[in-house]
């Protein structure tokens, strides 16, 4: 089953560690999704035991430092650029330049799931989610079955992964970020 949501149904709600806000845009036992907006530089909420990834949404970038010197900073810089770490490590996120939203994928160890940019019209396979950065994006070819969002106002999530075809209206530099399902035969 799919949904077309809106953000604006999507409450806020703080951080686990209180100093960010997030809404939670999806999942279910074995991911969750969440958009969370930072305003300030922070410590960011440790999850033990799950894998996380990241993508810029909005603004001008944030750099995640390790407090494990050792370990280079996570640089988003822009919209686009997603990163892989565990929920384990304790990171401070440094904003560039004003606040940013971040798009943030979930899930414990022996899930295979996968936060991954599209910038044109493809066929995908195990969506279960599509949140647009830029411009507005159609799924499906023929009326009534076809679904659209837009940037800033709305995004799919499915029940189940999906096989579909993506395309976007919009002829300069579109942008979305696909949460996918792994299989062992990729997505």
């Amino acid at each position: 089953m799919s949904q077309t949501v809106f953000f604006e149904g999507c409450n806020w709600e703080p951080w686990k560690n209180g100093q960010g806000l997030t809404r939670v845009l999806g999942g279910d036992a074995t991911w969750r999704l969440s958009l969370a907006e930072i305003r300030t530089s922070s410590s960011f909420s440790i999850f033990g035991g799950l894998t996380r990834e990241i993508g810029l949404m909005l603004g001008h970038g944030l750099s995640l430092q390790p407090q494990d010197q050792a370990l280079a900073p996570i640089v988003l810089d822009r919209a686009g650029v997603c990163f892989t770490f565990s929920g384990d490590l304790v990171l401070t996120g440094i904003l560039h330049d004003g606040p940013v939203q971040v798009l943030n994928l979930m899930y414990g160890a022996g899930q295979r799931h996968m936060l991954r940019p599209i910038t044109q019209a493809c066929s995908v396979q195990g969506l279960l989610a599509l949140v647009p950065v830029r411009g507005n994006w159609r799924i499906g070819a023929v009326p009534p079955e076809e679904l659209r969002v837009a940037a800033g106002i709305s995004f799919l999530r499915f029940s189940t992964p999906q096989e579909l075809d993506l395309a976007s209206e919009e002829d300069e530099s579109p942008l979305a970020y696909g949460v996918f399902a792994v299989t062992d035969g990729g997505h």
